[in-house]
C-alpha cells in the first residue's frame, strides 16, 4: 500500500521513507533481514567516498546529484518488524 502522509512542494528537498513489514523479534527470518539491511547499507553525500563505496546501491546513489543520503535499517519488535 502506498501513502503520502505529508507533501510540501515548497521545500527544496524531499524526505522519503519506504517501509515493509518484517519478521518479529524471535523469528528465524529476523537474522536474514538484519544481514540484508547491512548489505544494502547507507550513503551520505558528506562522507566524501563517492563511487569508492562498497555497496552497489551506494555507488549508484553517489552518481545521482539529487540524492543527499539514504539508510537501510531493520527494527525488530515482539510482534512484528519494520524494514
Amino acid at each position: 500500500m502506498f501513502q503520502i502522509r505529508a507533501r510540501y512542494d515548497d521545500l527544496p528537498v524531499a524526505h522519503l521513507a519506504i517501509a515493509v513489514e518484517g519478521a518479529k523479534f524471535n523469528s528465524m527470518d529476523s537474522l536474514n533481514l538484519l544481514v540484508a539491511s547491512s548489505v544494502v547499507g547507507s550513503y551520505d553525500r558528506t562522507y566524501g567516498a563517492g563511487k569508492n563505496l562498497a555497496g552497489k546501491l551506494a555507488v549508484i546513489m553517489a552518481g545521482e546529484p539529487t540524492v543527499h543520503c539514504f539508510e537501510s535499517f531493520y527494527k525488530r519488535y515482539s510482534d512484528t518488524g519494520l524494514w
